[in-house]
């Protein structure tokens, strides 16, 4: 639950304007107006949407069952899909990463199981750099990746970039206990022939529901 704790403080914030509070931190004397008999004209409107905004963040610390929703993914299936926006990057993410699935759409790194959206694991997720992930050098820090899968929607904030070598393996970590989104192409960017270089965006969490299993 610790990776919605910003979400859960920014709705927190904002649950005296929707109830009409005139409290504050710098104006910790004074009274509110209905104390002091004035009437309070409630906001219902605003409540309400906090109220719905409160609920789906309750929904999102709540763990998901993909065996109720249809099962692990197999290879060569569509996971689901990907946009980044800042980089005008939206295609499908295909289970595998065969070069027939790199022909359809970015592919999920599988030699692993559970390295899935809510698995709460690293994530590899690539694209051909002449194809669906050629503009991935635009996204910026902070930009967001919206993942929808068949089992739910996931929301990644990109946090750092790095170009590295296709063989170093201590640019990420499978084995790490934390969730991290990598989405990787090849580098150069415009580069058609072979390439020993990778461009990667790390991502960290920010919204999305666990999955409740472990994968066998």
């Amino acid at each position: 639950m610790g990776r919605y704790v910003t979400a859960a403080a920014a709705l927190l914030a904002l649950v005296c304007g929707a109830a009409g509070c005139v409290w504050s931190v710098g104006a910790l004397g004074e009274l509110p107006a209905a104390a002091a008999g004035q009437a309070v004209e409630p906001d219902l409107t605003a409540a309400s949407e906090l109220a719905a905004q409160m609920q789906a963040l309750y929904d999102a610390n709540q763990p998901v069952s993909i065996e109720e929703k249809g099962g692990w993914p197999q290879p060569h299936q569509v996971l689901g899909t990907v946009t980044l926006e800042d980089a005008g990057i939206a295609c499908d993410i295909y289970y595998g990463d065969t070069q027939a699935d790199l022909r359809h759409g970015a592919c999920c790194y599988d030699a692993q199981p559970g390295h899935i959206p809510g698995g709460g694991k690293t994530m590899l997720i690539g694209a051909h750099n002449n194809t669906y992930f050629h503009t991935l050098g635009e996204a910026e820090i902070g930009s967001l990746v919206q993942i929808e899968t068949y089992y739910g929607r996931y929301t990644y904030e990109v946090y750092d970039t790095a170009v590295v070598r296709e063989d170093d393996p201590t640019v990420y970590d499978l084995n790490a206990d934390t969730e991290t989104l990598i989405l990787y192409t090849c580098y150069p960017f415009d580069q058609l022939s072979r390439t020993y270089y990778r461009y990667f965006l790390y991502c960290r969490p920010v919204w999305g529901q666990p999955i409740a299993e472990v994968q066998p």
